[in-house]
């Protein structure tokens, strides 16, 4: 693919992760009521809405970057590493919705609504395929790769004193995912034979290590695609 149309491929992928992502959660806010969550700002409390937000802003950040401070060249560098932290985030969003979430989840969560396909699958979708098209130079040192999984330990632990405290999520309950339930009957380390088969604890960890692993298999298939 020449240098000229691999950019303007990129640039439009960027835009379109931009409008999906951003546009996706916007549109979830102003559907939150309907969809069951009050008051609408709560939305901003689950990690779809934050995987989407980090991501839009990252993209929109580096569009800004590219046309208006071309010679920002250590800037950008920093903005490439965020995209990689942040495209894993993303990447995870969409596994867990369809995997672990969608399945077995009631009509009243609005699963399939038009902000949950723009959040979950079209800027997920969008993000991953630019992250390989963008040839921009990204040098990952080992220690770098483990960054994948800093945006989700922030969450998860911020979450989690929320949870703690016992704040509402929006739907009248102390947890933003069933799996993250530390009030059920499992608790937080127990087993069960029925959903959600265990307690929160080893889910965190299970997700934790869908981040890592992810991030490492970035890192890897990027140093290859740089070294044709």
């Amino acid at each position: 693919m020449q240098k000229t149309y691999r950019n303007a491929i990129s640039f439009m992928l960027k835009c379109l992760t931009v409008i999906f992502s951003l546009g996706g959660v916007l549109l979830s806010f102003l559907t939150a009521t309907q969809e069951g969550y009050f008051p609408w700002y709560t939305r901003l409390f689950y990690f779809t809405a934050q995987s989407n937000i980090w991501i839009g802003l990252t993209f929109l950040t580096i569009l800004i970057v590219t046309f208006f401070f071309p010679r920002a060249r250590r800037f950008k560098d920093k903005l490439y590493f965020f995209k990689f932290a942040f495209t894993a985030s993303i990447t995870i969003t969409a596994l867990v919705f369809f995997c672990f979430l969608a399945p077995f989840a009631d009509a009243s969560y609005h699963v399939w609504s038009l902000s949950s396909f723009m959040t979950h699958l079209f800027a997920p979708v969008l993000a991953i395929v630019d992250f390989f098209v963008d040839d921009y130079p990204v040098y990952l040192t080992k220690k770098q790769r483990f960054c994948a999984v800093v945006p989700p330990t922030i969450w998860i632990t911020i979450v989690s004193i929320m949870s703690i405290l016992k704040v509402d999520f929006g739907r009248g309950v102390f947890y933003p995912y069933p799996f993250f339930n530390f009030y059920s009957q499992l608790g937080i380390f127990g087993f069960s034979k029925e959903l959600p088969l265990m307690g929160a604890f080893y889910w965190i960890i299970g997700i934790g290590f869908m981040f890592f692993i992810t991030g490492i298999i970035y890192a890897k298939l990027k140093a290859v695609q740089r070294r044709k």
